[in-house]
């Protein structure tokens, strides 16, 4: 197919499954976000310069553990050009533990992989290549690989892509700055053009986030989990080609603590975009989001059967208390919250909050539902207005390590996705407005209910601390979303109780905002 060709079936793909005005929204919200705009115009900020590196292959025998990595690269016929690339930003690695593991079931086709891989294994005695007797698709060319390695982690890495020179020494630098050692690790990531030279779309992402890798694989690229790992989950399943990577997590996700997933937060790893990729057309490999659908309900089936027993228990049937349809609260910082008292959670609604579906409250409950961790808490989105013009006021709350506090996504289009589809996905947040929202009641008791002095959204901020504090997980469904005008006014008496309260919360950061997103305004 020519380039013409696949961009005129690109637009059609898209049309069809955006719409004329889902794509014009698309295309604005694109021309106008800032994250990649500053990321392509300072992106060797984002680079260890060489003076970083020289001091890193020096250093990085000083760590208390030093693993053997093995890099496993399933290949079939791959371009010679990015073989060699790759093989480069390998053999250019800052850490030098490693081993890499070329699985190639090119087979007749595909005789340049092994006399490109032969030629560095003489450069490098740390290449191992296999040309494997049949080409068993990727997840069985992967597991081969798996079968080659002999370190104590594994990482994957896809046979056009590339790492960034301290890719491997960023990982283990972050094994050992934990106090629980991780079994999974996965890195920050961006896009490079075909020919290498155009670096873009940088994917900055938050702490392990369950409720978001519940709805697309946020995680992708640069993952390195521990070879016990693979005994317990076991390798890739063919049954999920095209996903095979988002199952894979999902099952390794199940079997760990979230203190066994660890986020390195820098830019490690180059996602080429070309014509075949999913990166560059996603419409050419439409069964990959079949499979992930399939992996993601495979993965919720083997957690709900673990933590909801008794489908009845999501049914509310509770009548309102004392016969009416809100109990209204005076709080003491001059704002009225509505609940709603049922069995087994509490409803807040603002009295100047006004939801867009009257089934908002089961929608959220639902979403409690289905967790390695318990939920105590979740909220939806509050936008301006509905309309073309609405605006959105908040899709959860962060904080800064100063102690401010910003709303997700505040000011921009209702309509838009927002970075990486987070203004329209569900997704672990720090906190949620307390006017729109549903709480177990039983946790409620539990932390001691709001505190009522702070105004929102610090008090906000501090009952999602002492819910977390308590072991409870806070959750935000983009989906479920109401109108609300008023915007919270900062308030620095407020802000430096928070700071003397939950120091070492403000100190560590907050995991669900990454602050390398720069200039936004995007979350």
């Amino acid at each position: 197919m020519s380039r013409f060709a696949r961009k005129i079936s690109y637009l059609t793909g898209l049309i069809q499954k955006h719409g004329i005005f889902g794509l014009v929204l698309k295309f604005v919200e694109k021309k106008t976000e800032k994250t990649d705009r500053y990321y392509r115009a300072h992106f060797k900020e984002f680079l260890a310069d060489e003076a970083e590196l020289l001091r890193q292959k020096k250093d990085w025998r000083s760590f208390s553990y030093c693993p053997k990595i093995s890099i496993v690269v399933p290949t079939y016929r791959t371009p010679e050009r990015f073989l060699v690339e790759l093989l480069e930003s390998v053999m250019g690695q800052s850490y030098g533990n490693w081993e890499l593991c070329l699985a190639d079931g090119s087979c007749d086709g595909g005789a340049s992989v092994g006399k490109i891989a032969a030629e560095y294994a003489k450069r490098d005695s740390r290449i191992i290549y296999k040309a494997l007797l049949k080409n068993g698709g990727i997840s069985e060319n992967t597991n081969a690989g798996f079968e080659m390695a002999s370190g104590e982690y594994i990482a994957l890495l896809d046979h056009d892509d590339l790492l960034a020179k301290n890719a491997l020494y960023e990982m283990v630098s972050e094994i050992n700055r934990r106090k629980v050692r991780p079994l999974f690790l996965y890195s920050d990531e961006d896009k490079v053009d075909e020919t290498g030279s155009m670096y873009y779309e940088p994917h900055f992402k938050t702490e392990y986030n369950e409720e978001l890798l519940n709805h697309y694989n946020y995680i992708c690229h640069f993952v390195l989990f521990s070879k016990e790992l693979i005994h317990t989950v076991g390798g890739l399943n063919s049954a999920y080609d095209g996903a095979q990577d988002y199952d894979f997590v999902l099952r390794c996700s199940e079997n760990l603590k979230k203190q066994q997933i660890a986020h390195v937060g820098k830019i490690v790893y180059h996602w080429r975009v070309h014509g075949l990729s999913t990166a560059g057309f996603s419409g050419n490999k439409d069964y990959a989001y079949e499979a992930g659908i399939r992996a993601v309900q495979a993965h919720l089936d083997r957690i709900m059967e673990q933590a909801l027993p008794d489908q009845n228990s999501v049914k509310i049937t509770a009548q309102p208390a004392k016969g009416r349809e809100y109990i209204e609260l005076q709080r003491s910082c001059g704002q009225k919250t509505a609940e709603l008292l049922m069995e087994d959670w509490v409803i807040c609604l603002g009295k100047d909050v006004r939801p867009v579906k009257g089934d908002w409250a089961k929608r959220l409950i639902l979403d409690a539902y289905g967790h390695t961790e318990p939920v105590g808490m979740i909220g939806g989105k509050l936008i301006t207005s509905k309309g073309i013009r609405g605006r959105i006021c908040s899709v959860g709350y962060y904080f800064l390590k100063d102690g401010r506090i910003g709303s997700n996504f505040e000011g921009i289009s209702s309509k838009w996705k927002g970075y990486f589809r987070r203004a329209v996905v569900p997704q672990n947040v720090s906190a949620c407005s307390l006017d729109f929202c549903v709480i177990q009641k039983r946790v409620l008791e539990q932390v001691g209910g709001f505190e009522e002095s702070l105004p929102g959204p610090y008090r906000d901020l501090d009952f999602a601390f002492r819910l977390r504090d308590a072991g409870y997980q806070v959750l935000l469904d983009a989906r479920v979303v109401a109108c609300q005008k008023r915007a919270f006014r900062e308030n620095e008496s407020a802000r430096m109780r928070l700071l003397e309260r939950w120091t070492a919360y403000f100190e560590e950061g907050d995991p669900f905002y990454n602050e390398s997103i720069r200039g936004n305004g995007n979350i």
